[in-house]
């Protein structure tokens, strides 16, 4: 397996290889889930762990553990790698095994987590080939099963945070509902000012009463096709 490491946030790298990599969603909802010190989280889907290996960056408030879910072996190899180039063993765990059997999996115990966190599969077909395809089309895993397995995993009153596209917005939320995961909180993401939604963020509470909140929208380029100053706040550029 080739693979290199590069800078992810301050003082923590991450492996990556051709095929297995992270963008831009994995970094807002890094942001967006903002786990408390206490807490126990999951990150699934996690390919090669880069949400969970961002709460650890140096003065970034960390949570207590992280398990990190994932199916292709590759990717779990990759952030197994990271683990032990940031010396995170004691903090952080990657699990290869299929989510769709999330009863049968040890390491993830009912109602033990108090965060999970999903960059998940966003297209139901026809998008990308290899572990691209795995990782953005639902051939192994949809919604309704990530949600199901959050729910499973979740504390009452634990927050599963996750990041999709606006077109299929009416699954999420029929897949959270359907799993006694209430939404809470939305933020859209936005390339430009003015432009329809690329992304939206969105905050689920299991066991949450109804009420939507709405909060303001993240523009990632000004007019002038630079980065945001809250764009580059995420990042931690200076």
């Amino acid at each position: 397996m080739q693979y290199e490491f590069i800078p992810l946030t301050n003082k923590i790298e991450a492996a990556i290889s051709q095929q297995h990599r992270f963008t831009t969603d994995s970094v807002l909802l890094a942001r967006f889930s903002a786990p408390k010190k206490s807490e126990r989280a999951a990150e699934f889907c996690c390919g090669c762990g880069a949400i969970s290996l961002m709460w650890f960056g140096e003065g970034e408030i960390h949570p207590r553990q992280v398990v990190g879910f994932e199916l292709m072996q590759e990717a779990v190899n990759l952030f197994q790698l990271s683990i032990e180039k940031n010396s995170l063993g004691d903090s952080i765990q990657a699990v290869n095994c299929d989510l769709k059997n999330y009863k049968q999996i040890p390491q993830l115990e009912s109602g033990t987590f108090d965060l999970v966190v999903c960059n998940p599969p966003y297209f139901e077909e026809g998008f990308g080939q290899g572990a691209r395809k795995t990782a953005r089309q639902e051939t192994d895993l949809d919604i309704f099963e990530v949600c199901s397995a959050a729910a499973y995993a979740l504390k009452y009153g634990g927050r599963l945070c996750i990041c999709f596209k606006p077109q299929r917005m009416p699954d999420l939320f029929e897949a959270m509902r359907r799993s006694k995961i209430e939404p809470k909180t939305v933020r859209p993401v936005l390339v430009r000012a003015g432009e329809a939604p690329h992304l939206m963020l969105v905050e689920g509470r299991r066991g949450g009463k109804p009420q939507l909140n709405w909060q303001p929208a993240l523009v990632l380029y000004d007019n002038n096709g630079e980065y945001t100053k809250e764009y580059r706040e995420i990042y931690r550029m200076r």
